[in-house]
């Protein structure tokens, strides 16, 4: 499988599913913020809110630098996190 013969785009693949997984299949990406007009809206995005709905759904933003900031945050958590159990079984051989 090339997919997996290309470390980058792999990474790149899993730093996407991470960066929706976390914003739509679990509570960790969803935050309510109320103002002083009697609405809210929910944030959609983890670490950072990405997409943006209004109380009544009237309107929907998206906040393009809040999803390049959640897909290079999981890129380099995942890179990270390689690079420690590399290390880790070197150390062990």
């Amino acid at each position: 499988m090339k997919l997996l013969k290309n470390k980058r785009l792999t990474i790149i693949i899993i730093s996407i599913v991470f960066a929706l997984g976390t914003t739509f299949f679990t509570d960790i990406g969803y935050y309510i913020n109320y103002n002083h007009y009697n609405t809210f809206t929910r944030d959609y995005g983890f670490p950072a809110a990405w997409l943006i709905l209004n109380s009544e759904y009237e309107y929907l933003t998206f906040n393009i630098l809040g999803l390049l900031f959640n897909l290079a945050f999981f890129y380099l958590l995942i890179l990270l996190t390689i690079k420690v159990f590399s290390t880790l079984s070197a150390k062990n051989r």
